[in-house]
């Protein structure tokens, strides 16, 4: 689970050096605000991917306790650090957008969009994988045959994934759908050839 959300790290970076390749040859350079702002909101998207992780850990830590599993102690610290970490590095750089707005008194937009449909489509395509996963798990849990070699495994991870990435996913979609009914931001503007 967690390859897959990291592997939207590189993905995040694509997109970014499409759209700056894109404006630098219609002959608008990349500026410095820019590549700030681009900066921040991929390193926003990163922790959050990395607090999600932490989330995830947790919500299994809680389930696995409802399966009556033992030995959480590792999974409650490692919980504990991804999710504080995330949560620190993506105040932090919260705060750095914030006050990157206030200085030049324009919201950051562009940035912003990528940032939101990167998101949406990561914790999407991470949802639409999981959820199935997790139905499967838990179903196989309390239809299947028990196997002759020991104990069932509970759905415990996979359920954890499945909830934490369906819930992320659809924040991200509710963002970008608020996102687009924000007037004038919403709407694609197109020129007629002349």
């Amino acid at each position: 689970m967690s390859g897959l959300l990291y592997s939207i790290l590189p993905l995040v970076l694509f997109v970014a050096l499409v759209y700056f390749v894109a404006r630098s040859r219609s002959g608008n350079g990349v500026t410095a605000r820019q590549a700030l702002e681009t900066y921040i909101y991929f390193v926003i998207g990163a922790s959050v991917i990395t607090a999600a992780v932490g989330l995830v850990f947790f919500v299994r830590v809680a389930i696995s306790q409802a399966y009556n599993s033992n030995g959480i102690r590792d999974d409650v610290i490692l919980a504990s650090v991804l999710a504080g970490t995330g949560l620190v590095i993506c105040v932090l750089h919260l705060f750095g957008k914030r006050m990157l707005e206030q200085q030049s008194g324009k919201p950051v937009v562009a940035g912003k969009r990528v940032y939101l449909f990167t998101m949406l489509f990561g914790f999407g395509i991470a949802g639409l994988v999981s959820l199935p996963l997790a139905i499967y798990a838990i179903t196989d849990y309390y239809v299947g045959e028990a196997p002759s070699y020991g104990t069932r495994h509970a759905p415990s991870t996979e359920l954890a994934v499945a909830t934490v990435t369906v819930t992320m996913w659809a924040y991200y979609l509710f963002r970008v759908l608020r996102e687009i009914k924000k007037p004038g931001r919403g709407e694609m503007q197109v020129s007629a050839p002349q």
